[in-house]
């Protein structure tokens, strides 16, 4: 395997550089900063970070900023309903490159509390933790004791009448429960549900969710969403939870799918009669990957093995399925085999 960079000589920092180098880092990709220094090793930028110990995600911290993920933990919600927040909402942000393949982004807490006060109906107060954002403005004290009583004077015991099973019917799975607790004006929607038996996706309008569908196929249940974001796998997506949003597959739609993508399948490993109505042409694929898929399949990977597969994917090219021909091995193993040497090569760089 070819190394990805050389060794070269040492660069010599003068002190002018490591300034330009601290008063940029926060805000510039290595990429720009080798450009803008002139300095083509990336690993001599990275070894002078580590020394000054510069830290992109410290410099945000220092401002009073919080990470999209860490806003959402403090608020309760889905970090996905923060970013909608944003797109749809106006909710201000800051991006930032930390070294990584994607921007982070970051919240202002001061930007937050401002932009939560005109959108009052969007936010449970209640769930945040005193000052766990920050210094809290003088109305939120209010507003959380507001949304608290709100809480507790719903209804949880209340008989269900049809009309509002009708609407639990109608809703369910096309916006989050607590928005359909606040059109019923009650609280125990989700106890309902578990016990209409609702939530489960086998059951909900003849739907399997992915995690259900893998462990029906025998497989990894990010496969299965990796056939949904790569190979265009039929499905819905359906808020079955408060807010997470749940992948359904219908069974007929995925065996549509399936004879069109039948080199992503080990149609062996499938159960009889574990998802119906199976298609006729089923036994016949499930027969012939009995017999015909490689037996090297759970046997480790040799150091020539890897390299043959560096070669034949990023050398030559080859698309994954030749490639498991070629080396007598099955789709799956090849793409995780190379999924992990692209890790080790990363993190080979990142030691360096």
């Amino acid at each position: 395997m070819n190394k990805i960079e050389s060794n070269s000589k040492p660069h010599n920092w003068t002190p002018e550089e490591e300034e330009i180098l601290k008063e940029l880092y926060p805000t510039t990709t290595v990429s720009d900063l080798m450009k803008i220094l002139n300095i083509n090793s990336r690993h001599s930028i990275h070894r002078r970070i580590k020394r000054l110990g510069l830290s992109k995600r410290q410099t945000v911290k220092k401002d009073g900023y919080l990470s999209i993920y860490t806003l959402a933990r403090r608020l309760s919600v889905l970090a996905k309903k923060v970013f909608e927040w944003i797109e749809e909402e106006g909710l201000p942000y800051i991006s930032r490159n930390q070294g990584y393949k994607n921007d982070t982004i970051y919240i202002k807490k001061k930007d937050f509390w401002e932009w939560a006060e005109n959108h009052r109906n969007l936010v449970y107060f209640y769930r945040i933790e005193p000052n766990s954002i920050g210094e809290e403005p003088d109305w939120v004290d209010e507003a959380r004791k507001k949304d608290q009583e709100e809480v507790e004077a719903l209804p949880v015991l209340k008989r269900w009448e049809e009309e509002e099973e009708e609407i639990l019917t109608r809703f369910y799975g096309e916006i989050p429960v607590y928005q359909i607790e606040r059109k019923l004006d009650r609280r125990g929607v989700i106890g309902k549900i578990e016990r209409e038996k609702l939530g489960k996706g086998a059951e909900f309008k003849g739907y399997f969710t992915a995690n259900q569908l893998s462990k029906t196929l025998n497989v990894d249940s990010h496969t299965v969403i990796n056939w949904v974001n790569k190979y265009d796998l039929p499905h819905k997506r359906k808020i079955l939870r408060y807010e997470r949003k749940y992948i359904l597959i219908e069974p007929p739609l995925f065996w549509k799918w399936a004879e069109q993508n039948k080199e992503l399948i080990n149609f062996s490993k499938i159960e009889r009669r574990a998802l119906l109505p199976e298609p006729d042409w089923l036994e016949e694929e499930r027969r012939k990957d009995y017999f015909s898929i490689p037996k090297k399949q759970n046997k480790p990977w040799s150091p020539e093995q890897d390299r043959e597969l560096w070669h034949l994917r990023y050398k030559k090219g080859l698309m994954l399925k030749d490639i498991a021909k070629t080396l007598d091995r099955s789709y799956n193993a090849v793409q995780r085999r190379l999924k992990r040497l692209k890790e080790k090569q990363e993190e080979k760089l990142q030691n360096q």
